[in-house]
């Protein structure tokens, strides 16, 4: 060990993020959230595509080339969340915009037909309407551009519909290629709300949904490039991984958020940091009046619920908004980060990427992160101020343990760090650091709990530490109770 100077021994104290909570944060997946395929064909090909769509970037297709049975996109609640804030005996009308691409012509019996499909249920699961509503996709040509497909009349319930799914499906006899995009309800009472399809233009994958006006209402004049907005999936740029979220609007006075689904932790009141990596592509002057006027902001809101829905569809106890300092108007992979202490009764947290209303531009969204805090002890020196000479991990204390053991380590240089705790069946259960760290001596302390903050069983686990992404050191430890 080299020896320096005589100092006095200190400790600084930080944060070090513990697990990340969150489904997938990369915004990666082959299929869009709350959609899955279906049907009994061997032959059929059902793909979230991006070689067409209606607006955004991705539509549903379906192609199938022999008669060997069905095949199908189908979702789950595409009403949840706001339902409940629609009245009763509120005229709606509901469908979606397809296209073909050589498909069977004038069919003679629904095995040969393309078609949608809804069902309106109550709380219970019961079907509202008696048998699902039916909708046959026009097929008197074998091509067409994108075309509306709606209920011929307007359809109401003297009860609340607490939820609505859908199905794109080609017949057991339909064959060629077909598209669907924008799925869609319209009100059809005056002065009324029907309600929203969340992901109706299908753009983002499992674990995420957006807003933005008339998100969900499929209108006719969108026309070719859809609305002046966009946010979903994109393979074009990724901080790591194969994809990211792209966030594109263009006008001025209104918002774009782009929402996880509500997501379980344990509340122990620790703060929890949420960090996104982000990319900017924005107009001139755009960062300096998004960091000088709230109204021009970016960045994330995060939502607290009690996991009932509640009345509000929500179950919320609470919201925190957080305005970033946005680093630039054209700027590579920045990390933007906000901690953020949940309120109590708060079981769920959800998080919004956002754009408020005056802000403009396109930016790229990767790699969120939400992450519970636990103090981190970073020993500087001692009495005779050691530098470390090489990459160690020191004997962990006590050991065996219980409730809790510190694990030490030394750091000839600055760099990255990962420490995670492994079971004995290989699989990581805790991450305790990802992050760059200073030359020095650092300490961490374990509670036995893994990522989702779940206290582990008693056992023998291993701590295993990477330096650079080259230099690796693992320490077996005991929990006893």
């Amino acid at each position: 060990m080299k020896t320096a100077r005589i100092i006095v021994l200190s400790f600084i104290w930080t944060t070090v993020m513990l697990g990340n909570s969150l489904p997938n944060g990369g915004f990666e997946g082959t299929t869009p959230n709350w959609f899955s395929t279906g049907g009994t064909s061997t032959t059929a090909v059902e793909e979230w595509s991006t070689d067409e769509w209606r607006t955004g970037g991705h539509s549903l297709k379906i192609t199938k080339s022999a008669s060997d049975g069905t095949a199908s996109w189908v979702s789950e609640d595409l009403y949840r969340y706001w339902s409940v804030f629609v009245g009763q005996n509120v005229g709606m009308e509901v469908g979606a915009w397809v296209k073909l691409d050589g498909v069977n012509t004038n069919p003679a019996n629904d095995d040969e037909k393309i078609q949608l499909v809804f069902n309106f249920l109550d709380e219970n699961g019961t079907d509202l309407l008696g048998a699902p509503l039916v909708l046959d996709v026009p097929q008197t040509a074998a091509s067409t551009d994108w075309v509306e497909v709606k209920s011929a009349t307007p359809i109401s319930f003297p009860v609340t519909v607490a939820k609505i799914t859908t199905e794109f499906r080609f017949g057991s006899s339909a064959t060629g290629t077909a598209y669907a995009d924008d799925w869609f309800i319209r009100n059809t009472t005056a002065g009324e709300w029907a309600g929203d399809f969340f992901n109706p233009n299908v753009d983002v994958p499992d674990g995420w949904f957006y807003w933005w006006p008339d998100f969900s209402a499929g209108k006719s004049g969108w026309g070719v490039g859809g609305p002046p907005v966009y946010a979903g999936q994109d393979v074009t740029e990724a901080h790591s991984g194969d994809a990211s979220l792209k966030m594109v609007k263009d006008s001025t006075g209104y918002e774009l958020v782009v929402n996880t689904d509500p997501t379980d932790f344990v509340n122990d009141g620790t703060p929890l940091v949420f960090s996104a990596y982000i990319k900017t592509i924005l107009p001139d002057g755009m960062a300096d009046s998004a960091n000088a006027d709230p109204s021009y902001a970016m960045g994330i809101t995060v939502t607290w619920h009690d996991g009932t829905c509640g009345a509000d569809g929500w179950g919320e106890v609470g919201g925190s908004d957080y305005r970033f300092e946005v680093a630039g108007d054209t700027t590579d992979w920045t990390l933007y980060q906000a901690v953020l202490t949940p309120p109590d009764g708060a079981t769920q947290f959800s998080l919004r990427a956002r754009y408020w209303h005056f802000f403009r531009g396109t930016t790229y969204w990767d790699d969120f992160k939400v992450m519970r805090t636990i103090p981190l002890v970073v020993d500087n020196g001692n009495s005779q101020n050691i530098i470390p000479e090489h990459f160690q991990l020191i004997k962990a204390y006590p050991n065996p343990f219980n409730p809790s053991v510190t694990i030490a380590f030394d750091l000839p240089r600055d760099g990255a760090v990962e420490l995670s705790i492994y079971n004995l069946l290989g699989r990581k259960i805790a991450t305790l650091i990802d992050q760059n760290m200073g030359i020095g001596r650092h300490r961490i302390r374990w509670d036995a709990t893994s990522n989702t903050g779940e206290p582990v069983p008693t056992g023998i686990y291993f701590v295993n530490i990477t330096f650079d992404g080259k230099e690796s050191q693992i320490q077996k430890v005991t929990y006893l109770k």
